[in-house]
């Protein structure tokens, strides 16, 4: 057991750990949550910002799940990435459904639109609802 001033020293290291490992597994349920909008959009033809609620919710799991909020880092940490995974929801969803659309794979329909078509159709079709979801 570590005494005095390496006891603090431990600590740190334990923080840290747990702020990667809740790096690590925030962005996973982002990703992951931002690829099943994608798919549940291009399935059903509907974007919706509510979608943006789950993500948040997995990310905040996730985060959780790596142990006791106890850093106000984690939180911070969670939100940002809860936010990404939203913005990053919504930009895949676009893409699937115009791929499905017009039947056209994800590359195809990236390669012809690219990151300035997207982000063109994305700020035409944001409500002020979707916006409300993302906050």
């Amino acid at each position: 057991m570590l005494t005095g001033k390496f006891a603090g020293l431990s600590l740190l290291q334990n923080r840290s750990r747990s702020i990667q490992l809740a790096f690590a597994a925030g962005s996973l349920a982002a990703v992951a949550g931002a690829v099943i909008w994608a798919a549940i959009a291009a399935i059903t033809g509907y974007q919706s910002g509510i979608m943006s609620i789950g993500i948040g919710a997995m990310v905040g799991f996730a985060v959780r799940w790596t142990g006791p909020v106890n850093d106000v880092r984690k939180s911070y940490l969670g939100a940002g990435l809860a936010l990404f995974g939203s913005l990053l929801g919504a930009w895949l969803t676009v893409l699937a459904v115009i791929s499905s659309w017009q039947g056209m794979t994800f590359g195809e329909t990236w390669s012809l639109l690219g990151f300035k078509g997207v982000f063109l159709i994305l700020t035409d079709t944001l409500g002020f609802d979707d916006l409300l979801f993302y906050g």
